[in-house]
């Protein structure tokens, strides 16, 4: 389970403990691998969407304890642990899993794409989870964005599409996702934080004023 560590308030953790309470209750009934559940590679693949995840840069930086992956790009990065695999999201899912790490990961979901179709009829489990992850044993990294620039959480809101307001309460107006900004030393992303949280109070109601991002 997720351990308490500075930087974080007590709700965004009762709201991870709560999700992985629900999971393991979940695979406690249909097992990890349920067949209802499994799905391949190439059938992501054919999706209208993108893949991502919040990844670290280097080990320790957030997420589980003691759980670390090098998301290299171009590199087929296989879980250590097949117990828990590798988890990705659908990109209007990717702001809810900010607690994950200091930069955002773009996989690869392409079948033009030589690497991918060596991992294309690989399994992939969809969680059930609030965070809406899907886990594998396989990943290729396409690209890395680190949170220390203020044009990744752009992106981060760019992304969330229909959960766009959602997204922007998160990123901007609930303290929580900026309290790491400043234990990563990533400065300009603090200062981005309040200028925007700023703005909003400023103008309108901050998910409006927001959404216009």
């Amino acid at each position: 389970m997720i351990e308490k560590r500075d930087g974080f308030s007590d709700a965004v953790f009762d709201l991870k403990r709560s999700a992985d309470a629900y999971e393991i209750q979940y695979y406690a009934k249909v097992g990890f691998r349920c067949k209802a559940l499994e799905h391949v590679h190439r059938e992501y693949a054919d999706e209208k969407t993108t893949y991502w995840k919040f990844s670290q840069s280097h080990s320790g930086v957030a997420g589980e304890a003691g759980v670390y992956a090098n998301y290299i790009p171009g590199i087929i990065v296989e879980s250590g642990d097949k117990d828990c695999g590798l988890s990705f999201v659908r990109d209007d899912d990717l702001y809810k899993c900010w607690m994950y790490g200091d930069q955002i990961t773009k996989v690869v979901f392409d079948l033009g794409d030589k690497q991918f179709a060596e991992i294309a009829d690989f399994p992939a489990y969809e969680t059930g989870n609030t965070f809406g992850e899907i886990k594998t044993d396989y990943l290729i990294p396409q690209m890395n964005y680190l949170l220390s620039s203020p044009e990744t959480v752009v992106r981060i809101l760019k992304l969330s599409g229909k959960n766009r307001v959602d997204a922007a309460m998160t990123l901007f107006i609930i303290p929580s996702f900026r309290e790491p900004m400043e234990r990563f030393g990533f400065i300009a992303t603090s200062c981005f934080i309040d200028f925007v949280r700023q703005q909003s109070s400023e103008k309108e109601e901050p998910a409006v004023w927001i959404s216009k991002i």
